[in-house]
């Protein structure tokens, strides 16, 4: 079986053998529960969950590479125990042979690595999401350090409940410290101009209430 026709299912065989990737969908749990704040002992839990899950997906690696290693072996096999309804298609109809063989590859490929891909995939998404909410809280715990003064829970808020999902996707690209330095600077400015609303209007604005209204919103939008 020539390795370039391999079928979809032996590539993502190999590409779950590559390790994970990292997202940034933390940033959202991070803001919105309870300000991204966790104890300690969750936060421990969640590396012992990590590690644990980490070398589920290395034992899971190392079954792949060898299923890879027997892969044309097994297929053969296979192959010859399952092609006695079709194999007279080799001499009448060389291209329903061909396919059939094709889906009988697929087959044997899901039976044999189906399961095992789709955990490591899960595992890959688990151990991704878990890196990015340890990197928020030590971004966080860096942020309050400089900024004590800050209220988490309300700048979460203000994530989950003000700022508009444009804006918010735009925030999550960033990471650490950076997401929340920016998130502060959003919620300071939209508080402000909320604080602003709120004034009596003077004398020569009453008339164009719509002017003064749009502002607060307008000074948050623009920093980005």
């Amino acid at each position: 079986m020539d390795h370039e026709n391999q079928p979809e299912t032996a590539g993502a065989a190999k590409a779950a053998m590559t390790g994970a990737n990292g997202t940034s969908g933390g940033a959202n749990e991070a803001a919105s529960t309870n300000g991204g704040a966790t104890s300690g002992a969750t936060s421990g839990a969640n590396e012992a969950s990590a590690s644990a899950e980490e070398q589920e997906l290395e034992a899971i690696k190392q079954e792949l590479a060898q299923a890879e290693a027997s892969l044309e072996t097994d297929f053969a096999k296979y192959a010859a125990a399952h092609m006695e309804a079709f194999e007279q298609d080799f001499w009448d109809d060389r291209e329903a042979f061909v396919k059939k063989i094709l889906e009988l590859q697929n087959q044997f490929l899901q039976d044999k690595l189906g399961g095992k891909i789709q955990r490591a995939k899960e595992l890959q998404t688990t151990i991704a999401g878990q890196q990015t909410t340890k990197d928020m809280q030590a971004g966080q715990e860096a942020f309050l350090q400089k900024n004590p003064e800050a209220d988490i829970e309300a700048m979460g808020r203000f994530y989950t409940e003000d700022l508009p999902p444009k804006y918010r996707q735009q925030l999550d690209s960033l990471s650490g410290e950076e997401f929340w330095n920016v998130l502060y600077e959003l919620y300071n400015a939209y508080t402000n101009g909320v604080a602003q609303q709120e004034e009596p209007l003077p004398k020569r604005v009453e008339g164009n209430p719509a002017t003064a209204s749009s502002g607060g919103q307008e000074m948050v939008m623009n920093r980005f």
